[in-house]
C-alpha cells in the first residue's frame, strides 16, 4: 500500500513568497523525494509567516487538517527544521502533538529516527540552532538600526505627519 503524506513549505515574508524562488524549491525537493519513495502527497500547506512561534495562519489550518484526517496521514514532510520553526520548547511540544495523532515527522535533510532515544537530543540541537540563528539575526538588526539612529537615519515607520523616504 502507497504511504500517504502531508507537506509544508514555508518563507517569512509576503515578499518572499512573491518574488523569492524558495518556496517553489522547497516544493520541489519534497515532490521529488515523495516520487522517489512513491508516497502520495494528500495536501500541501504553504505559510509566508516567521518561524519564531505557530501563531501561523496556514500552520492553524494545517493541524486542523492533520487531526481531521490523521487516519489516513502516514508522514508529514517539509524541507529543513528552519522551515518548520525557530522555537525550540514549542516545537517540541508540536512534534509530540503530530506524533501523538500517529502522523511520522520527516525533515528532508536532517531527519532524526526518533525510535532511539539518545536522537531525541540531536533533534533538540537542529532546533535550538534555528533559534539561536534567529535571535542574533534579531540582535544584529537591533545593532544596525541603532547605529543608523546614531548616524541620523530614521530606519522606522515615519512618525504621524511625515513621508517614509530616501535621500540621496
Amino acid at each position: 500500500m502507497k504511504k500517504t503524506a502531508v507537506i509544508y513549505t514555508r518563507v517569512s515574508t509576503d515578499t518572499q513568497a512573491e518574488k523569492g524562488y524558495s518556496l517553489r524549491d522547497q516544493e520541489d525537493k519534497i515532490r521529488r523525494y515523495c516520487e522517489q519513495k512513491n508516497i502520495h502527497i494528500l495536501e500541501h500547506f504553504q505559510d509566508d509567516h516567521s518561524a519564531k512561534d505557530f501563531n501561523r495562519p496556514e500552520w492553524k489550518l494545517l493541524m486542523g487538517y492533520l487531526k481531521k484526517n490523521k487516519k489516513n496521514i502516514d508522514e508529514f514532510i517539509f524541507v529543513k527544521w528552519d522551515r518548520f520553526s525557530r522555537n525550540l520548547m514549542e516545537s517540541m511540544k508540536v512534534i509530540k502533538d503530530i506524533k501523538s495523532l500517529g502522523i511520522e515527522i520527516n525533515c528532508l535533510e536532517n531527519n532524526v529516527d526518533d525510535s532511539v532515544p539518545e536522537n531525541k537530543l540531536i533533534q533538540m540541537i537542529a532546533l535550538i540552532l534555528q533559534e539561536i540563528e534567529n535571535d542574533r539575526r534579531s540582535l544584529n538588526t537591533i545593532g544596525g538600526m541603532r547605529r543608523a539612529m546614531k548616524e541620523g537615519r530614521w530606519p522606522r515607520q515615519a512618525p504621524i505627519g511625515y513621508k517614509n523616504a530616501r535621500d540621496a
